[in-house]
Order: structure tokens, then C-alpha cells, then sequence
């Protein structure tokens, strides 16, 4: 799968923030990912690989 960095939007707690400066790839340092969906019980996160290419 690929996600196109022009896809991305900023956004904090789940909500978009309208007034971010538009994304700067040379300036990312680290990403996470957040999952927040209030539901109980077990998770699981499988991620095979992650690349960049700008």
C-alpha cells in the first residue's frame, strides 16, 4: 500500500487542524500511530515494514 505524504493531514486528538503549516518531508523525525477508538479488550498492531520515499 502506498500512502502519498500530499494524502496526509494534520490533525491533533482525531480532530483536523485547519491552520498547520503544510507538511515539510525533510523535517519529519519520528512518527507513531494512535488508536483510540474507546473499545475494550485485546489488540493487535501487525506492521511488516515501513519505507519514505520523498
Amino acid at each position: 500500500m502506498v500512502l502519498p505524504i500530499t494524502d496526509f493531514q494534520p490533525t491533533f486528538r482525531g480532530r483536523v487542524v485547519t491552520d498547520a503549516p503544510a507538511l515539510d518531508p525533510a523535517r519529519i523525525r519520528v512518527f507513531g500511530f494512535l488508536i483510540a477508538d474507546r473499545q475494550a479488550g485485546p489488540f493487535r498492531l501487525v506492521i511488516e515494514s515501513i519505507q519514505a520515499q520523498f
